[in-house]
């Protein structure tokens, strides 16, 4: 299982979203850990506003595996049965 840390890195506080260039809301790490990574944020866009979770949760639990099934939640609907893959930056 590829651990999250690898690519997400650390993060604190708020955070910036873009599109390009150009900023459209804000939002913050509310879970972190090397299988599961949770956001929330608020976006106006397009003349659109919102707000929105988004998770990710790698399901397989083997330390030593490169790609396996993981998990994609947003706004709480769950699709399962996604994939990952590692490119080795663990």
């Amino acid at each position: 299982m590829a651990k999250l840390g690898s690519y997400f890195g650390t993060h604190a506080g708020r955070l910036k979203i873009y599109v390009g260039f150009f900023e459209v809301g804000s939002g913050a790490v509310t879970l972190f850990s090397d299988a599961e990574v949770d956001f929330a944020g608020s976006y106006h866009v397009f003349g659109q506003s919102g707000e929105f979770t988004l998770g990710i949760r790698l399901t397989d639990g083997d330390q030593g595996t490169t790609a396996g099934p993981c998990e994609v939640t947003l706004n709480g609907e769950t699709m399962r049965q996604r994939s990952t893959k590692s490119t080795g930056r663990n």
